[in-house]
């Protein structure tokens, strides 16, 4: 068994030589992996969306607050005119 430069590959490497020696059927391996990497993808996307939703509110939040220092602003020139 080669080593690799990462624990993970060689855990791989292992669960790899770990499936083959079992009755799993290859089909069946195939598809483990396929699964773990289409879960790994929803995953990922899913939290691109909730960045993406906080992004939104902190901007509206930062626009907001501007705004309301800008309309302070503005009243305490107004005033003081």
């Amino acid at each position: 068994m080669k080593k690799h430069n990462h624990y993970s590959l060689d855990a791989l490497d292992e669960w790899i030589q770990d499936c083959l020696n079992s009755d799993a059927e290859p089909e069946e391996i195939y598809d483990a992996i396929v699964t773990a990497i289409d879960d790994n993808i929803k995953h990922h996307e899913a939290c691109v969306r909730a960045s993406k939703r906080l992004m939104l509110l902190v901007k509206r939040t930062n626009r907001r607050q501007s705004d309301n220092e800008s309309n302070v602003i503005a009243l305490k020139t107004n005033n003081n005119s």
